[in-house]
């Protein structure tokens, strides 16, 4: 049996504080400078959602929305200047994979696999296609943070929050879990490829993982991304429908976002 929990600002602020001394010094030092990997012209950074101030042209080209942001970090999560003050109890973003594992592993946790995850989200509906059931708003109410409005444009916040919301502020799903839908993407163990599912589409397997890194430079898969699940306040009917339980992503394993953030799980030993 495996126990899912959600992590927020406040306990990766305790991991920062008091992963100290013996095998975890260089656990703190990863979390206290993420985004190491995220440069622009060698300064640390993340990705960051702009609202183009412009028509747009090419809708494909997502450049028109996202710029790597200098100095933006899970501390500063818009860059200098800026803090998590008063966003204790909102997910995590700008993480790198690297960093949501190594914070996993302090806490005696892991990151959860693709498989375990849907599962986890789905809960007993299986085969609907939200993780609360069939309609986007039942009884005109909003179940999860998500975008409304005419995206990339404006978001009208008609669920009540423009970017990320405080955690368990929607109702959760038949597993008891909150926020399996929207709010951050949440990174898991598997590493990315298109076609992981299609590969087994006449195979039974328990659990599947995604492909080794091995397995992705013989596949011609040169840079390494991970897979993320859920969707996030940015996902929206006429874009991506992210927040729906099958749809999947990729980050860059060195590309931090702020729509993008982690949750672990811990085994539970049954007696």
């Amino acid at each position: 049996m495996r126990k899912m929990a959600a992590i927020n600002l406040k306990e990766l602020e305790r991991a920062a504080k008091y992963a100290v001394g013996s095998e975890l010094e260089d656990i703190c030092a990863s979390i206290e400078q993420i985004q190491e990997t995220a440069k622009q012209d060698g300064v640390a950074g993340a990705i960051v959602f702009t609202p183009p101030t412009h028509r747009l042209y090419n809708s494909m080209d997502e450049t028109q929305w996202w710029r790597i942001l200098p100095s933006a970090n899970w501390r500063s999560p818009n860059g200098e200047g800026s803090s998590i003050l008063g966003l204790e109890d909102h997910p995590v973003v700008n993480i790198t994979h690297e960093d949501a594992e190594a914070y996993a592993r302090w806490c005696g946790k892991r990151l959860p696999t693709e498989a375990e995850w849907e599962r986890a989200a789905r809960g007993n509906l299986i085969r609907k296609p939200y993780v609360w059931g069939d309609l986007v708003t039942p009884n005109n109410r909003w179940m999860a943070n998500i975008w409304q409005g005419t995206w990339p444009y404006e978001n009208s916040a008609e669920d009540g929050y423009l970017t990320t919301a405080p955690v368990k502020s929607f109702l959760p799903n038949a597993f008891g879990l909150y926020d399996m839908s929207g709010n951050v993407w949440e990174l898991v163990a598997d590493r990315y490829w298109s076609q992981t599912y299609a590969s087994r589409q006449n195979q039974v397997v328990v659990n599947p993982i995604g492909p080794s890194q091995q397995e992705l430079i013989s596949l011609g898969q040169q840079t390494v991304a991970y897979v993320t699940r859920g969707g996030s306040f940015l996902c929206s009917d006429n874009w991506c429908r992210g927040y729906q339980p099958g749809s999947r992503q990729s980050l860059h394993f060195d590309s931090p976002a702020n729509h993008t953030g982690f949750r672990c799980v811990k085994e539970i030993k049954n007696d």
